[in-house]
């Protein structure tokens, strides 16, 4: 991440990716880390979320919260 940045993102870690990293980059929207997550379930690759929050310097996981926001979504899909 380059200096300057600030506000919420979502960083989407396998145990594949480079560096153990799913994205050379954090998410900027909820939906990019669910399409990120998409990505990975797509791969049989395990994932975990996590929510930085760079102006209060916090970070949170969010796994079970993405998984049933990724569930939510292909529901939707299929109706």
């Amino acid at each position: 991440m380059s200096a300057g940045w600030s506000g919420v993102y979502w960083l989407v870690m396998t145990d594949f990716g480079p560096a153990g990293i799913g994205a050379p980059d954090p998410a900027a929207t909820w939906d990019d880390a669910l399409d990120q997550l998409a990505v990975a379930a797509d791969e049989d690759r395990p994932a975990r979320v996590f929510r930085l929050d760079l102006d209060a310097s916090a970070i949170t996981e969010v796994t079970a919260e993405a998984q049933l926001g990724l569930q939510d979504r292909v529901a939707g899909r299929a109706a």
